[in-house]
């Protein structure tokens, strides 16, 4: 004996696929940790006299006039730092003054970017 069965089409909700198992969340990239610290960039031209006018980072290092510095030279950079009984100091307009007896800041510098 043949059997025939014959269904209705389903309606189109019902061919659906049955929905996805619920994917894990992507994984978050790892992050930097944040600076400790910030950087601050200060460009300024170097006068005949030394004199570095330029106060953003004077300013940013909370150097303010009269404080004691220690400057030195050597191999094409100067270097200022902090020093209790430094010689030199930041001028009463905040600027910074490099020294002029080994004569680099009047001759070699005058005119370059520090």
């Amino acid at each position: 004996m043949v059997e025939f069965l014959a269904a209705r089409r389903p309606p189109p909700a019902a061919r659906r696929p049955p929905p996805a198992a619920r994917r894990p969340p992507l994984p978050l990239p790892v992050l930097p940790s944040p600076r400790a610290g910030t950087m601050v960039y200060g460009l300024a031209a170097i006068d005949s006299s030394g004199r570095i006018a330029d106060r953003t980072v004077i300013r940013a290092l909370g150097w303010a006039p009269g404080t004691r510095l220690h400057i030195r030279e050597g191999s094409g950079v100067i270097v200022v730092r902090l020093d209790r009984q430094g010689v030199f100091t930041v001028t009463g307009q905040g600027h910074l003054h490099l020294p002029s007896a080994p004569g680099w800041a009047r001759s070699a510098l005058a005119g370059e970017h520090a």
